[in-house]
């Protein structure tokens, strides 16, 4: 019964994350230059396993979008709330969609392995991790 629930939880958590992102980039976002792309694509490829000195090389036609920064503090999402600009400003709007669906991804996430997961010491120890993320997320928030 859980199983389905954490799952349910943890889909639309993606999707919020995902649909904030795609939004950003269709509103916000410029399309890359040939040089962004380059630099973004060696750089993924040094991250990746093989050769660690090789080029990468792309030919044809190329397509990225640039989209600008989207870090905020609590600070900010809490006198966004109060003050009311989450509701009228679309681009706090889109932050706030993607804040709450990477916190609910991930935190529904966690929750999905202590459900689904079947020996009870593993079920402990994720059952703390999740327990210690939400407690620190909650007192970072207040504190803010």
């Amino acid at each position: 019964m859980l199983l389905p629930l954490t799952i349910g939880i943890a889909v639309a958590g993606f999707l919020m994350l995902l649909w904030g992102f795609a939004l950003t980039a269709a509103k916000l976002g410029r399309p890359m230059t040939r040089e962004e792309f380059e630099q973004l694509s060696s750089r993924t490829q040094i991250l990746s396993p093989g050769k660690r000195f090789s080029k990468a090389r792309f030919w044809g036609k190329h397509k990225g979008v640039v989209v600008p920064e989207m870090e905020w503090r609590f600070q900010d999402m809490k006198a966004a709330w109060r003050t009311g600009t989450w509701w009228a400003d679309p681009v706090v709007r889109r932050k706030y969609l993607i804040t709450s669906g990477g916190t609910t991804c991930i935190l529904s996430f966690f929750a999905l392995l202590v459900v689904a997961v079947g020996p009870p010491s593993v079920k402990l120890i994720l059952g703390c991790a999740l327990l210690y993320a939400s407690v620190r997320l909650t007192w970072g928030f207040w504190r803010a």
